[in-house]
């Protein structure tokens, strides 16, 4: 049996798979709109029981939704919610049409307390026909002393009372005459009114006395005969060990593999002075050249810019320097220990010479060691060494023009990729922090799934890799995608939503997908333990106790009424424990083990009729 319908617009999808799944586990049945147009289109095809609207929507305001559900669709009460409550407390008027005022983010025990305060006067009252715009009745809405407040209804048969005399002039008429008939049909040998309003059910009417349901074991179990188990539809059904999974959906959206993405920067800062090129084909089938741009795939190592750094070209000159000084002063070396060997140097001055070759190499190491913390190729080390040591040797003179290309960084692609964002041209100055590229592995995406808080510690018990099947929401054709499944959950819970992000990849072989499409990943968790699983139809709740109907004896339509512990509540199962707590026990609670026969249809409509034969047993006492 579906609960009452609820309408919920808004426009944050994250917010709006919560509040479903929160309310759908209530046993409401929720009715999911994203804008103005969608909610009227909606609430225009089933009845409705209470709306949940947001203030703001793209297509227009939450207010201005209320005045023509009004219109076109008639009352229901209506629930605002809003994350600018000071704009209500500016314009009081635009609550009017509202039973209460809930401010984001919201507080789901309250939200649940508001809608059901909201849904009990309703219970009862007739649902009003629609009235066209511009009626003289007022449009009876609550008074709201300010947004985040509870606001208290106004009930419309007092305010349009106050507003046409004639029309309490004939209600207090119609209550004397009731008062008469009450008094006077009893008095004329007629049945009492209240016979003619008692409820009544059309399966209970029996023909015949020994037709009738009788109270059996002190008036704890009913027993029915035969011809009113079938009048009343109940049939029973043995209980099943919970053994089948339950399926837990989470929404959410696809995103860049973490693990697949790279920022490409120069190690140097500098100019732009050329932007990598890729090939493609014109419109004529010619392979043609261009710059690299956004969407373009690039290989690991291939060229992307060339940034012109003048702290590269100086630290490479230096060391050529550096190189050739300590060449000079070697041979200087050589030349004066010579001279000290016949006596024609002192040994100060070799040993000054041996200081300046020391220093030298103390020098190149410096240099050559810089260029290598900087990550300089060590080829390109080497061409400036061989540099030095032809013009120390005296082969070649000084090139400046090579000297300029030693200041030349080439930035180069870290992986397979495709270009995911381009934040550079030719002749920008850039910095080593600078991001000249955004890069992604797109033949794999993350997925961000958002897990309800109190399913977290379930999903922490599941291994790495634990199977799930993920939709994309823009696939019609629901199929599931290649997934490794469910990789890691979050350390850190929305303190608004009550979510925790679940992470995995799928794979985007085909590039049909795209970062921030939206999914749902279904996880087919194991039934808890120690627990049955029964229909939902076989439970009676009254919102503090949960009752199905035992029959000991598959031949004997005796039933017994049994209070029992429910586990969990799935749309349409609902796994009842099958071992009980000395606590539980103590609380009169009652275990279900499996093979048990359990009423499955028809529970309602037994439960009353046990209510009525208790009332009246009692009443003849």
């Amino acid at each position: 049996m579906s609960g009452p319908n609820i309408l919920l617009v808004d426009d944050d999808e994250v917010l709006s798979q919560v509040l479903r799944r929160v309310l759908s586990r209530d046993g409401y049945t929720v009715v999911q709109a994203a804008s103005v147009a969608q909610a009227l289109a909606a609430a225009r095809e089933q009845p409705l029981s209470l709306g949940l609207i947001d203030l703001r929507l793209p297509d227009g305001d939450g207010v201005e939704l209320a005045r023509q559900l009004e219109q076109q669709v008639g009352h229901f009460p209506l629930i605002l919610m809003t994350a600018y409550p000071l704009r209500l407390r500016d314009e009081p008027e635009l609550v009017k049409g509202f039973v209460r005022v809930l401010t984001k983010p919201l507080d789901l025990d309250e939200l649940r307390r508001a809608i059901a305060t909201s849904l009990k006067p309703t219970a009862a009252e007739p649902r009003e026909e629609p009235r066209p715009s511009g009626s003289g009745d007022a449009h009876h809405s609550p008074t709201v002393a300010a947004p985040a407040a509870p606001t208290v209804p106004v009930h419309p048969a007092k305010t349009r009372s106050k507003r046409h005399p004639l029309r309490w002039a004939i209600l207090t008429c119609a209550v004397f005459v009731a008062a008469a008939v009450i008094v006077g049909m009893p008095a004329l040998g007629m049945p009492g009114i209240q016979h003619w309003l008692k409820p009544t059910d059309e399966r209970l009417a029996v023909p015949a006395r020994e037709s009738q349901a009788r109270l059996v074991s002190g008036n704890s179990e009913i027993e029915l005969p035969p011809d009113v188990v079938e009048r009343l539809g109940v049939t029973s059904d043995p209980v099943q060990q919970a053994a089948a999974p339950r399926p837990l959906e989470l929404a959410g959206s696809l995103n860049f593999d973490p693990n697949k993405l790279g920022r490409v920067q120069s190690r140097f800062p500098g100019e732009v002075i050329t932007i990598g090129i890729t090939t493609y084909k014109d419109a004529n089938g010619q392979t043609s050249e261009r710059p690299l741009d956004y969407g373009d795939r690039v290989t690991k190592g291939q060229i992307m810019a060339v940034v012109l750094s003048k702290d590269l070209g100086e630290k490479k000159s230096e060391l050529v320097d550096t190189l050739t000084q300590l060449a000079l002063d070697e041979k200087r070396l050589e030349e004066r220990t010579e001279a000290y060997r016949i006596g024609a140097l002192p040994e100060d001055t070799l040993n000054q010479t041996r200081r300046d070759v020391a220093a030298d190499r103390i020098a190149v190491a410096k240099a050559e060691r810089t260029l290598r913390t900087w990550k300089v190729p060590e080829e390109e080390i080497s061409a400036v060494k061989e540099e030095a040591r032809l013009v120390s040797e005296g082969k070649k003179p000084r090139d400046t023009k090579k000297e300029l290309e030693w200041a030349k960084v080439e930035v180069r692609a870290p992986f397979d990729s495709t270009i995911i964002e381009k934040n550079l041209h030719v002749g920008n100055i850039v910095d080593a922090s600078f991001d000249l590229f955004k890069v992604a592995d797109l033949r794999s995406l993350g997925v961000v799934v958002h897990a309800y808080e109190e399913d977290l510690r379930t999903l922490e018990k599941l291994p790495r890799g634990f199977p799930w099947e993920v939709r994309s929401g823009a696939d019609l054709s629901h199929r599931v995608l290649q997934s490794d499944g469910l990789q890691k959950i979050g350390f850190v819970i929305d303190p608004s939503q009550h979510t925790d992000p679940i992470m995995g990849r799928v794979d985007n072989s085909s590039g049909e997908l795209r970062a921030g499409q939206f999914v749902t990943a279904t996880v087919n968790l194991p039934a808890p333990p120690k627990v049955v699983s029964v229909p939902s139809s076989a439970i009676v709740e009254d919102g503090a106790e949960s009752i199905v109907f035992v029959q000991p004896d598959p031949a004997k339509p005796r039933y017994v009424p049994r209070r029992v512990s429910v586990a969990m509540r799935l749309r349409d199962v609902v796994y009842v424990r099958s071992e009980l707590t000395q606590q539980e026990r103590k609380k009169g609670l009652h275990e279900i083990q499996p093979g048990e026969y359990i009423v499955t249809q028809g529970v309602l409509e037994l439960q009353s009729a046990l209510e009525d034969l208790q009332a009246k047993a009692k009443a003849q006492k």
